[in-house]
């Protein structure tokens, strides 16, 4: 993702704040003078809020691995998949006429109840492959058994895997798992490691794994550096009667992807009405972002001196008897970030939401209020800058879109009710002053 520095814009007198979700009574009103609080307007003013769907996302070298498929009554099937190359950081552990006794695959996986998404009760078989190709850490990899539909994605995206001949299964009860999974694979491939291993053709050819679910309702999380993340290639040497062992594990050098599809038949999400609908629609692993529009703007009575003095989004969620928040935890932090209208995989990063420290910046994540179940942006700088484009007569090469912190490594998902919502609907509040 580029970073593009946008040009602060002067001439403008701004007093940034974070505001609660309930805030009235003004932002730094208590700084101004007495005569001059008759000259200050709070408004709420006009946004458009819509959900966009996500293409997918580069998702390699994460430090987890979603892996898994359920059922959402809102968000409908989505179905996670995962592929990753080990790797042996030296060769020349084998000789000539070494045979694979057995091969263990173990995955370490993260048991934190808020990373299990589904049910824990209905059983899960996972499948696992060898890819027929190596992984790419600049390639923004679709499921190989998947298409969008979208045509934009050719089979150099698609993952390849052989689907001829699986490597090894095993069927887990989630809430049963203690630490890991494990799966007998093959002993045929064990042999391959060995022979790729002994010519130094290891990476050449041992491309790597595909992890795919056949059945299940339930999405889990993996941890790619843990202990329990391993191959372990139980061997019998030509001149010896003893069994060795050799390790293999996921290096931080090697690439790991994660991959998601989404089948929203028959839900909100299939033929969403952009322009009366109340919810809004936010999830993580390449599904959906909120893209956000200022036509109020354009409406506010500007005197020969005026100043902003400040200005911030509502965005409350909907209640748990809609988004069934209870049974399915809602996104805890968000970002806010321009998307490139031209390049849409492109990120634009707002000074107004970076934070510095020293001569570095990080992106600002910006926490859910759990209390009023909402998240507030304070959006004074970016007002000022949609309003010096409406001035200027300037149309943005960015939109304005709130995406989730964590859209590459979980599944957590939140309903917003939209500027059309009738009972609690997004807004945008600004605090102005005409003198």
């Amino acid at each position: 993702m580029k970073k593009h520095a946008l040009a602060a814009i002067a001439g403008a007198v701004v007093i940034s704040t974070l505001f609660g979700c309930d805030n009235k009574e003004g932002m730094g009103t208590e700084l101004m003078p007495a005569a001059d609080m008759a000259d200050v307007t709070i408004e709420t003013i006009e946004v458009k809020a819509f959900t966009d769907f996500e293409r997918p996302i580069l998702s390699s070298n994460m430090s987890y691995m979603m892996l898994g498929e359920f059922n959402d009554d809102l968000f409908g099937k989505t179905v996670a998949s995962c592929a990753a190359k080990f790797s042996n950081s030296s060769y020349g552990t084998y000789k000539q006429g070494d045979k694979c006794d057995h091969l263990v695959l173990t995955l370490g996986v993260d048991t934190t109840s808020s990373f299990i998404y589904g049910d824990t009760v209905t059983p899960v078989t996972v499948e696992v492959y060898r890819l027929s190709e190596i992984l790419a850490d600049s390639i923004k990899y679709y499921d190989g058994d998947y298409d969008d539909g979208s045509g934009k994605y050719d089979d150099s995206h698609r993952i390849a895997y052989d689907k001829a001949r699986p490597l090894g299964s095993t069927t887990f009860i989630p809430y049963q798992i203690d630490s890991m999974i494990t799966f007998d694979i093959a002993p045929w491939y064990g042999d391959s490691i060995i022979q790729n291993s002994l010519n130094t053709s290891f990476d050449a050819n041992i491309s790597g794994l595909y992890f795919k679910v056949s059945s299940g309702n339930s999405i889990l999380r993996f941890q790619r550096a843990d202990k329990n993340t391993q191959f372990v290639l139980y061997h019998t040497r030509q001149d010896a009667e003893t069994m060795s062992t050799v390790t293999y594990s996921i290096q931080s050098t090697d690439c790991s992807v994660n991959m998601s599809a989404h089948d929203y038949s028959g839900k909100p999400l299939a033929n969403i009405d952009h322009e009366n609908t109340e919810y809004l629609y936010l999830q993580g692993m390449m599904s959906t972002r909120i893209r956000i529009e200022f036509p109020g703007l354009d409406k506010i009575k500007r005197g020969k001196y005026f100043s902003l003095r400040g200005a911030y989004l509502e965005i409350p969620l909907a209640d748990s008897a809609y988004s069934k928040q209870k049974d399915f935890p809602a996104i805890d932090n968000i970002i806010c970030a321009g998307m490139s209208r031209t390049k849409r995989d492109t990120l634009v990063f707002f000074n107004d939401f970076m934070i510095m420290t020293g001569t570095s910046s990080t992106l600002n994540v910006l926490s859910r209020d759990e209390q009023k179940n909402c998240y507030h942006l304070n959006m004074t700088d970016r007002v000022i800058a949609m309003m010096d484009f409406n001035d200027r007569g300037v149309e943005p090469d960015f939109d304005v879109c709130i995406f989730p912190s964590g859209r590459s490594t979980d599944f957590n998902r939140s309903v917003i009710c939209s500027p059309s919502n009738t009972k609690n609907p997004m807004r945008l509040v600004v605090e102005y002053i005409n003198y």
